[in-house]
């Protein structure tokens, strides 16, 4: 039908290999059918569809009344018949079908595509229940505060019920009237929580996006903190997508025991608020909200020092970063800022670590790694000490590669030196992770070297991405048949001989071979409403030469500087997309 339909009523176009026949943005007046030939779909100079004859092009911006989203070329010599929105109409008015065998070939496709559409980007929550957790009630200036700073008004209680809003079934509807004025709103659960939930906190939870969590960090508590009935609701009707744990304590408190809580809380993201401290309240507010600001940072082994130069620029700028995550280096830098470390302080630590200690010039017995790992272990416990990453103010993570399940592992927990450790495994260079379970953990840089994926995962919002690459152009001036046999190697390593210029030795190639796969991270990376910062680096720095960590911070700080000066504010740069992608 749609064939006929076409012949009947529609131009034929003839295009030769390369023509452009729709582009990225047009106005879509007009609605065609392959009737020979191939086109492709291109999408920011990738092709990702090829139509057919038979088939039929720009129809779901054609129907929607909406501008293209995609230029379409012919892949070789083609032809189409064209129908434009009178003849359409006259093609609709003889066959009233044809609108029917359109939408069943766009069913048809879709049906084609959905296995390999990427996951729903997750939407802002509009309706959210404010809850008690470990039975303690939520108190009431908090409950104002947190509630303001997440949709600008007062939580909705139990004494704002109309009068007619008697049952659950009445209160969800009073509570969807409420939702359809186009406002977010907060739904407050009153007591403790520990009773069977009444019908007041089934129709909040029932009709909510989303449930915050609001437990108390106590000296008494200790051990696993039991679920109560309420908790035990929420949790199964909402997915720990949907989830939230904002845990409270005093002003001179610590943050402890937040395993406790989270072993049986499995939870998008916990927050930490010391009473009376309106920062952590309000960056607690931002990330519900789906406004909070995120840093991620590559990896890059020694390169990573100009992160410090980021963190000092951020910070002087009076920019609030709410959550920071990275890769391998990127990851360790993520977690030294997240534990509170200052960004010069983490410049002196890492050089003591690196320059002062040594910590990576020890070879060993080529077994289990090129290098000894024993003092950089004990260096990262001595700076990290026995602090857990999820006691950490602000939330924070690092990435590892499993090679037990061939995939990321996102740490979220545990003691912040094994996390940097295990970021940072470099595979073959020093042993691997071995976590309790058995999981082995080699570095993140090898599945993700710009963890832009797991920042999306457990927030919502923007993010500042920092990538780093060292210059792109690598050549060796030794020929391959120059490689010398097993005596000379020996006899050059026992007299300490090393020609810069000679063929490259192992570690130098592993860190190239990561280096490949930070470009082609930072290419696939999920840029949209995020902004790329591109330091430029010194020449001569390299991977694993940590002598230039004063250089490289400071090529981190002038870069980001200028950054963020020629932006004019951090929202301008994300609007911008910050810097461009490398070829």
């Amino acid at each position: 039908m749609l064939a006929e339909a076409f012949r009947r009523h529609g131009r034929v176009e003839h295009l030769i290999r390369g023509d452009v026949l729709l582009r990225d943005g047009d106005r879509a007046d007009s609605v065609h059918l392959v009737a020979s030939g191939r086109f492709h779909v291109v999408i920011r100079g990738q092709v990702v569809a090829e139509v057919a004859a038979g088939e039929p092009l720009g129809e779901i911006a054609f129907l929607s009344a909406g501008p293209r989203t995609a230029d379409v070329v012919a892949a070789r010599d083609s032809s189409v018949l064209t129908l434009d929105r009178t003849s359409w109409g006259a093609a609709l008015a003889e066959a009233p079908s044809l609108g029917a065998a359109m939408m069943g070939f766009l069913a048809r496709r879709l049906a084609a595509t959905a296995p390999f559409a990427p996951p729903l980007v997750p939407q802002a929550p509009r309706m959210l229940t404010l809850m008690p957790a470990g039975g303690c009630a939520v108190p009431v200036g908090l409950a104002d505060a947190l509630a303001r700073g997440i949709t600008d008004r007062s939580p909705l209680r139990p004494a704002d019920r109309p009068g007619d809003a008697g049952d659950a079934r009445a209160l969800a509807a009073w509570l969807q009237r409420i939702e359809g004025e186009g406002h977010r709103r907060i739904v407050l659960i009153e007591g403790r929580g520990t009773a069977a939930p009444d019908d007041w906190a089934l129709a909040a939870l029932r009709q909510s996006d989303a449930v915050v969590l609001v437990g108390r960090l106590d000296r008494r508590t200790s051990g696993i903190v039991s679920l109560t009935p309420l908790e035990e609701e929420a949790l199964r009707l909402h997915r720990p997508q949907a989830r939230h744990l904002v845990l409270t304590r005093g002003a001179s408190r610590p943050v402890a025991g937040t395993a406790d809580w989270l072993s049986r809380r499995d939870v998008r993201l916990h927050h930490h608020v010391r009473d009376g401290d309106r920062a952590s309240l309000d960056r607690a507010a931002r990330l519900v909200r789906g406004t909070g600001l995120g840093l991620v940072l590559s990896g890059g082994g020694a390169l990573s020092c100009a992160h410090q130069g980021v963190l000092r620029a951020l910070r002087e700028g009076g920019v609030e970063i709410d959550m920071m995550g990275g890769t391998s280096g990127g990851g360790a830098m993520a977690i030294a800022a997240g534990s509170g470390m200052e960004p010069a302080e983490i410049l002196d630590r890492t050089k003591d670590i690196f320059v002062r200690s040594g910590a990576l010039r020890r070879v060993t017995v080529p077994i289990h790694a090129i290098l000894d790992h024993h003092l950089f272990d004990a260096k990262l416990r001595e700076h990290f000490g026995d602090r857990l990453l999820e006691d950490f103010e602000r939330p924070a993570f690092a990435v590892s590669a499993s090679l037990t399940y061939n995939a990321a592992h996102v740490h979220r927990g545990g003691p912040a030196w094994a996390v940097a450790r295990a970021t940072g495994s470099l595979p073959g260079l020093l042993p691997p992770v071995v976590r309790p379970n058995g999981e082995v953990l080699v570095d993140g840089a090898v599945v993700d070297n710009l963890p832009v994926g797991p920042m999306h995962d457990r927030k919502m919002g923007p993010n500042l991405v920092v990538g780093l690459l060292p210059p792109v152009d690598w050549r060796v001036e030794r020929s391959y048949d120059a490689l010398p046999r097993r005596g000379a190697l020996l006899r050059d390593l026992a007299l300490r001989r090393y020609d810069p210029h000679d063929f490259p030795r192992v570690i130098p190639l592993m860190q190239r071979a990561l280096a490949l796969t930070s470009r082609q991270a930072m290419r696939a990376a999920r840029m949209d409403g995020n902004a790329l910062i591109r330091p430029r680096l010194p020449p001569g720095s390299g991977l694993m030469d940590w002598s230039h960590a004063d250089r490289l911070a400071e090529a981190g700080y002038r870069h980001a500087c200028r950054v963020l000066d020629e932006a004019g504010s951090v929202g301008a740069l994300l609007a911008h997309g910050g810097e461009a992608m490398p070829g």
